[in-house]
Parts: C-alpha cells; sequence; structure tokens
C-alpha cells in the first residue's frame, strides 16, 4: 500500500488537523516508510518464539 498526497490530505481532514501544502510531499514520504516497516513487521515468522515462549512462567 502506497501513500499519495491526496490521502495525506484526507487524512489530515480527517484528524482535523492542519497541514501546510509545502508539508504534504514530506509527510508523503515518512507515511510510505512508516508502512514500509509495519509491511517488515508483518513479515516476520513468530510460530518459532511463541512456541518458546508457551514453556515460560510468566504472571
Amino acid at each position: 500500500m502506497s501513500v499519495s498526497e491526496s490521502d495525506v490530505r484526507h487524512i489530515a481532514t480527517l484528524a482535523r488537523v492542519g497541514v501546510a501544502n509545502e508539508r504534504v510531499p514530506t509527510l508523503v514520504v515518512e507515511l510510505n516508510r512508516i508502512l514500509g516497516h509495519m509491511d517488515v513487521l508483518q513479515a516476520v515468522d513468530l510460530a518459532e518464539s511463541e512456541q518458546r515462549s508457551a514453556h515460560v512462567g510468566m504472571p
């Protein structure tokens, strides 16, 4: 998924946040980087980690 300038403006409107037009391109880049990090985290296989944590006594 990729964020466009239109998406940034729409999100700002929904959040009732004023965003200067010259700031929009920077926000597009930043939001796309954040989404890229989320994609990496989503791709992590947690099956082995869950098996190990199941044997740890947690309160």
